[in-house]
């Protein structure tokens, strides 16, 4: 009788816990952090061509480099990631942030053709 007890086996078990601390530290936070800062650019004038140019376009890129520092570091996946969709949506955000300041932009010159056409 080879397994007349129930002693005669040996049980190994494996726990596995997943430490997204790093992620969430350098990742996740300033990813927000950056599409909140490109967001007040909309509290900047319109005016101010340089500073809304530069905050909006400094954000973008940084999250672009974010983005392919992540990617590199992941392995490669045949499903969908939610912190490469974080990232992805993040710089959608952004994006229509530049989108934003040109239709602006373009509005406000349109607006002082308009005004200057009116005075004459």
């Amino acid at each position: 009788r080879l397994f007349a007890s129930s002693k005669d086996y040996v049980e190994l078990v494996f726990t596995f816990e997943r430490r997204s601390a790093w992620y969430a530290n350098n990742v996740v936070r300033p990813t927000i952090l950056l599409v909140a800062i490109s967001w007040l650019s909309f509290f900047i004038s319109r005016t101010a061509v340089p500073a809304r140019v530069a905050m909006t376009l400094i954000c973008y890129l940084t999250l672009s480099n974010l983005n392919s520092m992540v990617s590199a570091s992941l392995p490669k996946l045949s499903y969908y990631v939610r912190l490469l969709g974080l990232m992805t949506a993040s710089q959608g955000f952004v994006f229509f942030a530049i989108l934003e300041y040109a239709v602006a932009n373009w509005l406000m010159r349109l607006e002082k053709r308009i005004d200057g056409a009116e005075e004459k």
